[in-house]
């Protein structure tokens, strides 16, 4: 019979019995930390959608709708489609209203429009300056730090 393996927890210290090579947390430990993780892809997911988004104005790069002026529903879409091999990276990301993120679908645009749209991001993020994100970076802080005490 093999002997088992008695190892810490390295979150709480706690004994525990390894289960396997990659086993560091305890139940309760394991649960705690893949919470926290989840909020903090959450929380880089919501910094990067609202820097696409005052990259492009909070308008539709499609149509020229704005969330301000016209109420129009933003959303991210993949200039290529994500389904065609579309990453996203700030690059491929534009902000689009509703009507016409759900018209162009996982469609192709034509290739002039996307390299046209391409071209603009690549000068647009250059644009976003440390202190545009440091901005970026303070008013999602103090979001997330509203939203956690609620």
């Amino acid at each position: 019979m093999r002997s088992q393996e008695i190892i810490n927890c390295i979150e709480c210290g706690i004994d525990m019995i390894k289960k396997s090579h990659n086993h560091k947390y305890c139940k309760s430990c394991r649960d705690e930390v893949t919470r926290r993780t989840a909020l903090q892809e959450r929380e880089e997911s919501s910094r990067a959608r609202y820097t696409i988004f005052l990259r492009d104005d909070f308008r539709c790069v499609y149509c020229g709708m704005s969330s301000i002026e016209d109420g129009a529903k933003l959303v991210l879409d993949h200039i290529m489609p994500y389904s065609a091999g579309g990453d996203n990276t700030i690059y491929n990301l534009v902000t689009a209203c509703f009507t016409c993120n759900t018209t162009k679908a996982a469609n192709m645009l034509p290739r002039e429009v996307y390299e046209r749209i391409i071209e603009r991001n690549k000068i647009r993020n250059r644009g976003i300056s440390p202190s545009m994100q440091a901005e970026v970076n303070r008013i999602m802080d103090e979001y997330f730090t509203e939203t956690k005490n609620k």
